[in-house]
């Protein structure tokens, strides 16, 4: 049996006896002409628990923005009210819109990355109604846009409460069905934020309208367009309605004006709060947008109030260094005391306090 060769120390012999083949096993490991090295101690329980807290203690990365730069944009007629703005992927052209009624494009100069000129193309294109003419005064209040990578301009209005697309600036708008809650919406809060999202849908936000889920959020999926006998395409969004996809948690005094997809997939809002007299103050929180709704809410930029205009509109886009920029326009409400401005920041990773 295998417990038979297994050899016991005596009867009543002592357990320290066998101390001294130990120490002389050790001994045999000590290298002449060398100093013997100390073994190794393991680090208590405290010491642990100490080097722990030091790292829970130390501040975590966090993304914020940062300062590019504010480009003062000329008080001329044409750059009147500018409530929404949509760049090229290189950050350089521009689509803008005014809420007393018209298009505006043109390029945005830069000199080491920071803006310097605001260049339109033109004159202002006045926007047409479904009927080919120009937009009355009760039509013409835009105030989101979103602009398709097929060139289709959406455009969102209040007061009259609607969005409306446009293959071509200079053509009569195309007919779009109208949001859920719209007998809801205020005079002068509607449907202040669009945005064209990664699937391909477009999504819309009212300023005012809060209700115990918080801001909702519309989504219209985009059908494709018709194609015309002589092979031009015609937009038909009868067969599609919009729905309501989600909320976005309310924080405080701020509204949303503004609203875009970046290129990496997440949703970023443009929030303003009205601090009567003195002036606004801007928020950008940043959402991941999945199955389930937002999650990983992240405010990258609150202002003080004065620190810039009236922020309305805002487009998301990657510099050549690969980071985030927000490029913000100021909407002057047609007054000498506001300012006309086009604000751009860069998202960066930087130590938060925790």
């Amino acid at each position: 049996m295998v417990g038979d060769r297994v050899s016991r120390p005596a009867q009543g012999a002592s357990r320290h006896e066998t101390a001294p083949r130990a120490e002389r096993a050790a001994s045999a490991r000590i290298h002449p002409g060398r100093p013997a090295r100390p073994v190794p101690k393991r680090p208590g329980r405290r010491l642990i628990a100490f080097i722990a807290g030091l790292i829970l203690a130390l501040p975590a990365l966090a993304d914020e923005a940062v300062h590019v730069a504010t480009l003062g944009i000329p008080k001329a007629p044409d750059f009147v009210g500018l409530s929404g703005i949509d760049l090229s992927p290189d950050g350089e052209r521009f689509v803008a819109i005014s809420d007393r009624g018209w298009f505006l494009t043109g390029r945005i100069e830069r000199e080491d990355g920071r803006p310097v000129a605001f260049q339109p193309d033109g004159p202002r294109v006045f926007m047409l109604n479904m009927q080919g003419h120009r937009m009355r005064s009760h039509e013409r209040d835009a105030e989101g846009l979103a602009v398709a990578p097929d060139g289709r301009v959406f455009v969102s209005f209040e007061v009259f409460h609607r969005v409306r697309s446009w293959r071509d600036i200079h053509e009569p708008a195309t007919w779009m069905p109208d949001l859920p809650d719209i007998d809801r919406l205020r005079p002068n809060s509607g449907i202040e934020a669009l945005a064209l999202g990664p699937d391909g849908a477009l999504y819309a936000l009212p300023e005012a309208l809060v209700d115990a889920a918080g801001v909702p959020v519309y989504r219209f999926p985009l059908p494709p367009p018709q194609i015309r006998s002589d092979g031009t395409p015609a937009d038909h969004y009868a067969s599609t309605r919009w729905s309501r996809a989600f909320s976005l948690p309310a924080r405080g005094r701020f509204r949303p004006v503004g609203a875009d997809f970046g290129p990496d997939g997440r949703f970023y809002l443009l929030e303003r709060d009205f601090m009567a007299p003195i002036g606004f103050r801007s928020r950008v929180r940043r959402f991941e947008i999945g199955p389930d709704g937002p999650r990983d809410e992240t405010v990258l930029l609150e202002t003080p109030v004065g620190r810039h205009g009236n922020l309305e509109g805002i487009s998301v886009w990657q510099d050549d260094a690969g980071a985030i920029r927000l490029t913000m326009v100021a909407d002057d409400n047609g007054l000498a005391l506001q300012r006309n401005e086009l604000v751009e920041y860069r998202v960066v990773s930087s130590a938060a306090e925790g």
